[in-house]
């Protein structure tokens, strides 16, 4: 009887051994955290993204027009700062897939890549009906073989449509979506339209002078309303390819040289003032955001959105003031517009 009470014993202090043991493993193992979301990629994140281990994939049978445009890329990134970048061929992709980072060159017929990319990834499917012949796309995302990485997707459905992507990669740093369409419209490559043909984006840039003589010389006017969106003045063809109209407003306050003084509002269309300050509209998106660039600025400014700067500079000899503003008025009705001369 003693000895079944001591073998009962020795079995609960042996079951209370290991159940302490177990839980002590349990409390000494390291919390695991609930893995972080990916960030979503954007184009403006080209070419920072692509600074280290790279390569350039193009299709076993990639047309000469392809493999230029890998050269470009490859150049391009190497003077961003980029540390390794290789073009390589499809049948050597599979050692690449994990641990790089990926440029696709081509179309769904020269480089077969973009089948496994559709199939493993929401990216958009270039086709003969979308975008067509012609065009392009220029899109960014995770390499899904390996999602610490990314991946730019330059493509068209045909020759024409890859040259076009290719072509304009240089202005993706400004561009804060992740996908655009591009086309060759016969002579160069432009971003591919989204507005409707009936509307235009009307932006205003004002610019503000103190301290400069300048000398006006026929400037042409031109006024907007912005309540009912009527534009009167201006000299240019109202058609389909008219997408934006900038309106350039210039005042001059205390001019020097033998000017009379006082305040000088001079509104132009576009302006005949040479100033030293010219931004570039790099991308129009289909809700009406203008994206713009001047030197290493960029703006991207949705309707009714304003840019404003104030700096002094040296010009012409001449301690200048400036106060620069630019406002996207948004999308306008073009049977508003009334032009005073054709």
């Amino acid at each position: 009887m003693m000895n079944g009470k001591i073998i009962i014993g020795g079995v609960v202090i042996l079951i209370c051994l290991i159940g302490s043991i177990l839980l002590w493993q349990k409390i000494s193992e390291p919390t695991q955290l609930p893995a972080q979301p990916t960030q979503e990629l954007k184009l403006s994140d080209f070419p920072e993204a692509f600074k280290e281990k790279t390569v350039i994939v193009l299709g076993d049978n990639a047309t000469e027009i392809e493999r230029q445009a890998a050269e470009e890329i490859k150049n391009f990134l190497l003077e961003n700062g980029s540390s390794y970048i290789k073009v390589i061929d499809l049948q050597e992709i599979e050692s690449f897939k994990k641990g790089y980072n990926l440029v696709i060159i081509g179309t769904p017929k020269t480089n077969p890549l973009f089948e496994e990319v559709y199939a493993l990834t929401n990216a958009t499917r270039v086709t003969e009906e979308f975008p067509g012949e012609g065009k392009g796309v220029l899109e960014i995302l995770r390499n899904p073989w390996d999602e610490s990485k990314a991946m730019l997707l330059v493509e068209g459905w045909d020759e024409r449509g890859a040259k076009s992507g290719s072509e304009m990669f240089r202005f993706l740093q400004d561009i804060d979506e992740a996908s655009v369409f591009v086309k060759w419209n016969g002579v160069n490559t432009v971003f591919s339209r989204l507005i409707p043909s009936d509307k235009y984006i009307f932006v205003e840039f004002s610019q503000e002078i103190k301290g400069a003589p300048i000398m006006i010389d026929r400037p042409v006017i031109y006024h907007f309303n912005n309540t009912s969106g009527i534009l009167e003045g201006g000299s240019f063809a109202i058609n389909n390819d008219l997408v934006i109209v900038i309106g350039n407003r210039l005042i001059v306050k205390e001019p020097g040289g033998g000017g009379a003084g006082g305040v000088i509002p001079v509104y132009t269309l576009p302006s005949t003032i040479n100033t030293p300050f010219s931004w570039k509209i790099i991308y129009l998106d289909a809700d009406g955001t203008v994206y713009l660039r001047y030197k290493n600025t960029k703006v991207a400014l949705k309707p009714g959105e304003m840019y404003e700067k104030r700096f002094i500079t040296e010009w012409m000899g001449y301690k200048v003031e400036y106060i620069v503003r630019i406002k996207n008025y948004g999308f306008q009705d073009k049977n508003k517009i009334k032009l005073w001369r054709v």
